[in-house]
């Protein structure tokens, strides 16, 4: 028995339903390492089709609205370089699948870079004296401030 309006015969849909958006990655963590750079992590997001990467997005200074993307991952982790010492930078991530789907950002992460370390004061009084035909030794009066000591010999004939 036909029914007025519907097709005589079908064998299932004839297009798919688009692909769902991937899911909001979860639990954002931003950690400021040092004085120049922050670490990010999170948790995966699904989806039907695959995340392919995840849009990193930053914002300068702690009242800041203005997003941009700033990096694109294909990890769960990303290393932002090349900050400014002493400053708050805020983030969010989304997620992006090989559909071209995107997820909804996910909750803002915080942190603040570190002060920045002067360097150490240059060392004074470096005297040389000789001890032997093959012997020099070297004193000075030692750096102050956050410093590790190296000491370059050149052998000059």
């Amino acid at each position: 028995m036909a029914v007025l309006g519907a097709p005589a015969c079908s064998h299932g849909p004839t297009s798919s339903a688009p692909a769902a958006s991937p899911t909001v990655p979860s639990g954002l963590a931003a950690t400021a390492v040092s004085s120049s750079q922050i670490n990010l992590s999170w948790t995966a997001s699904t989806g039907n089709v695959g995340v392919t990467a995840y849009l990193i997005e930053r914002c300068q200074g702690s009242g800041c609205a203005s997003f941009a993307l700033v990096a694109t991952s294909t990890s769960t982790r990303y290393s932002d370089t090349a900050l400014a010492a002493s400053t708050t930078y805020l983030y969010r991530v989304r997620a992006a699948d090989g559909a071209g789907n995107t997820s909804d950002y996910s909750a803002i992460a915080t942190a603040t870079t570190h002060a920045a370390v002067p360097p150490p004061s240059a060392p004074t009084g470096l005297t040389a004296t000789a001890t032997s035909s093959t012997r020099i030794s070297l004193a000075w009066t030692a750096s102050t401030g956050t410093l590790t000591s190296r000491v370059t010999v050149s052998s000059v004939v």
